[in-house]
């Protein structure tokens, strides 16, 4: 659990990481191919002739299909702690590659945070957390082309402090929407049930109430996908000892949540089974 999976390159997906049961903390490297549906573990090294990135787990990752393809990594969860390090894996030739964060921008060591591609144009890191540093309240974007991060002005209706969240990109709107996870509020932290959206050209932060229908309950550590207009929410914690395998809809052009039915004679397949902490 807590591992990160993206979809890369000619119908495949990589996973990287996660805490096992009883190997502890992974770090390695697979890829699934959705043709031949078959999982083959990659061994990939760093340019450097070093081993790359630590085993970990509650870190981030992202996929930018600019040149040949390349997953990005950032923080988690190490032996030594919660880290900043930054990563990245050139998919053809496997190999890792640390980039150095500069001086003038201090990255915080976060675990539980999201790592979301923007158009191929830069990464958005939003929320995370660590025992020394508490939440992370600020929008740091990695610019692709420059190769720098920067952290900006907020406006509107920001999140104070979130981790084990979700959030997927929308094109069209040019919009980050960001659902769930553990909210500090008020001087509480508790999981949340709120969405928010991020739009990106203005960094201007919206709260989202529902235009119709009730907003779902609270949710962490579940996973999301963007499929079209529509953002589909898998499993997750709901209370500390409630795991879900619900599904939840948003749908972006409607402001509206669904919860379809899976036990009707319409769904195909069985339902999935309660989940925290995966991946899709």
């Amino acid at each position: 659990l807590g591992h990160t999976m993206v979809e890369g390159p000619e119908a495949t997906l990589w996973m990287f990481g996660g805490l096992g049961l009883p190997q502890g903390l992974l770090g390695n490297l697979y890829r699934y191919s959705v043709s031949e549906r078959r999982w083959t573990q990659m061994l990939a090294g760093a340019e450097d002739g070093g081993p790359g990135p630590s085993p970990r787990s509650f870190h981030a990752a992202a996929y930018v299909s600019a040149g040949r393809g390349a997953m990005y990594l950032l923080g988690g969860l190490t032996a030594g702690g919660v880290t900043r390090d930054f990563w990245v894996l050139n998919l053809t030739t496997l190999q890792w590659r640390q980039e150095k964060v500069p001086q003038t921008v201090e990255l915080p060591a976060v675990a539980g945070h999201t790592l979301t591609a923007r158009r191929g144009l830069s990464l958005l890191l939003v929320g995370g957390y660590s025992p020394e540093n508490g939440f992370n309240q600020q929008l740091f974007e990695y610019q692709l082309v420059t190769g720098t991060w920067v952290s900006g002005a907020q406006s509107g209706t920001p999140p104070t402090g979130l981790y084990g969240h979700s959030a997927v990109y929308h094109e069209a709107t040019d919009s980050l929407y960001v659902f769930g996870g553990f909210r500090f509020h008020v001087e509480l932290a508790a999981p949340s049930p709120e969405l928010y959206s991020l739009h990106c050209p203005d960094r201007t932060w919206s709260l989202l109430a529902p235009s119709q229908g009730a907003k779902p309950r609270p949710r962490l550590f579940h996973a999301s996908a963007l499929l079209g207009d529509t953002m589909v929410v898998l499993g997750g914690r709901s209370e500390p000892d409630e795991f879900s395998s619900d599904i939840l809809l948003y749908q972006v052009n409607c402001n509206a949540w669904l919860l379809p039915d899976l036990t009707r004679p319409a769904s195909v397949g069985a339902p999935m089974e309660e989940s925290v902490s995966h991946a899709v």
